[in-house]
């Protein structure tokens, strides 16, 4: 059932312009028993019509227009017409003593016609009303379907009142909220996309802590392996440094021997130069040549021996070229010294050729051991591009060494000069190893602390993680929300 309030004022105004008599009154009676008359009215005049009113409806039930004669205090003339239609009556009450003997028929012919242009105007709004109630029909199934979701509901009300102005306010309203559910719902899709890549990423994150984790696992084990490492150098290094007093000793021997053999190299040199001259002029000459030439080769394979001695040393300072290297990197600029001690090494080298046997058991104990603090430090080997080269130096002049014998002399002299140098320097030497020992360490301790971190970011994205289910959750559920609008 629809109820139109078209207002009582229309009413009002309507009855008010209705004036039978200068004293007469208007006023119609509803199908529901109540009164519709000007509140311009008296309160006396009011209570008069309330007791009129069911006289006129009991009159009105068995007949449609009517006039009588009343008294209410004094004498009144009563007239209504009901609409078959619309159940209302109008009526009017006319003071008797506003009709004069000499026009009672004219009034009643006006009266009559007041009653008929009273029917007229109530059947007008009546229909007034009905049509009002029809676009207003159209009004309330379009709001009712926009209130089930369908936004693509539209009013074809084109009035130009307020019927018409609730019409195109809906219409508006009902544009814009298909427009706003439709922003939401790319919203919502564009904030599902965002929730998916954010989840992809997350998940990459948590693969990628896992996989730093464990670098970082494996790293603190190689600190902690290169610390003990650094102890097993240190205490060869303390074997090493006996070693090293020793051939120092060793070598000043050897040196005196070299300059008896330096004085014996000069002879045959001047000898050498006699027989040339005469190599052509005899055989003897020539075998004696042969003869001292073997003799010279059997020098020379003695020389190789001594050499192989030196190749066996040179292992035990190639490591001693790393950590001096290692030391000069990390001192920086007061570390320069150390950086001499691959070239010092190598004149050490050049040195051990003219080693004598009394030492070839102390350089095969040094050898031994450069070979074992060389498996120690072999992978830092790869890593240091100047130690590759400082080693490929020294074999370059090893290499040169065997096709220079007549250096053999002054090498052992820089090998002495060299060993001295070692021996001032390993306190040093120690004091690096005991450094690289406490970085490790070191490095350990931060690889765990970095480690803790680790673990945390990781128990951070899984708080993300479930961050991000419980959004999509909520995208889910306001799609499903939006699902129930229509807008196309």
């Amino acid at each position: 059932m629809i109820v139109i309030d078209i207002g009582k004022d229309v009413f009002d105004e309507m009855l008010s312009n209705i004036k039978i008599t200068k004293n007469g009154i208007s006023f119609v009676i509803t199908p529901d028993s109540k009164i519709i008359t000007s509140k311009n009215l008296s309160t006396a005049i009011k209570s008069k019509i309330n007791v009129i009113k069911t006289t006129i409806s009991e009159k009105a039930d068995k007949k449609d227009a009517d006039i009588f004669e009343t008294n209410l205090s004094d004498v009144w003339i009563v007239s209504y017409s009901k609409s078959s239609d619309s159940g209302f009556i109008y009526a009017s009450l006319i003071p008797k003593n506003d009709i004069t003997s000499k026009i009672f028929k004219l009034q009643l012919v006006i009266i009559l016609i007041s009653l008929i242009f009273g029917v007229f105007v109530i059947g007008g709004s009546f229909f007034g009303t009905l049509k009002i109630t029809k676009s207003v029909k159209v009004v309330l199934e379009q709001m009712n379907k926009a209130s089930g979701g369908n936004l693509t509901a539209f009013s074809h009300v084109s009035l130009n009142d307020e019927i018409g102005i609730l019409s195109d306010g809906f219409n508006k309203m009902v544009s814009q909220l298909r427009e706003l559910v439709g922003k939401v719902k790319q919203l919502s899709e564009q904030v599902n996309k965002t929730i998916s890549t954010i989840a992809t990423i997350a998940s990459e994150t948590t693969a990628a802590s896992n996989e730093v984790a464990k670098a970082i696992s494996e790293i603190a084990e190689g600190a902690s392996s290169q610390a003990n490492e650094a102890t097993l150098i240190s205490q060869a290094m303390s074997g090493f440094t006996k070693d090293v007093i020793n051939m120092v000793e060793d070598f000043n021997r050897m040196n005196k021997v070299s300059e008896e053999v330096l004085v014996k190299t000069d002879r045959g040199y001047s000898a050498i130069e006699v027989l040339r001259q005469v190599a052509g002029n005899s055989q003897k000459t020539t075998k004696d040549m042969i003869l001292r030439v073997r003799e010279l080769i059997g020098w020379v394979e003695k020389i190789n021996k001594i050499m192989n001695l030196l190749s066996s040393i040179s292992e035990q300072t190639r490591l001693l070229a790393l950590n001096a290297t290692l030391e000069a990197a990390k001192a920086g600029e007061s570390g320069k010294g150390f950086a001499v001690v691959a070239s010092e090494i190598r004149k050490l080298a050049q040195q051990s050729k003219d080693a004598t046997k009394d030492v070839e058991e102390i350089v095969k104990n040094i050898l031994s051991k450069a070979k074992f603090s060389e498996k120690v430090v072999d992978d830092v080997e790869n890593i240091i591009k100047l130690q590759e080269d400082s080693i490929r130096s020294v074999e370059i002049s090893f290499t040169e060494m065997k096709n220079v014998i007549s250096d053999l002399l002054d090498g052992l002299q820089r090998a002495i000069e060299t060993l001295r140098v070692i021996d001032s320097k390993k306190d040093k030497i120690f004091n690096s190893v005991e450094n690289i020992s406490a970085v490790s360490e070191e490095t350990a301790a931060l690889s765990e602390e970095v480690s803790a971190a680790t673990e945390q970011q990781l128990a951070s994205v899984e708080e993300l993680q479930n961050m991000i289910y419980s959004l999509r959750n909520l995208s889910e559920e306001l799609n499903k929300a939006i699902s129930v609008f229509k807008v196309e």
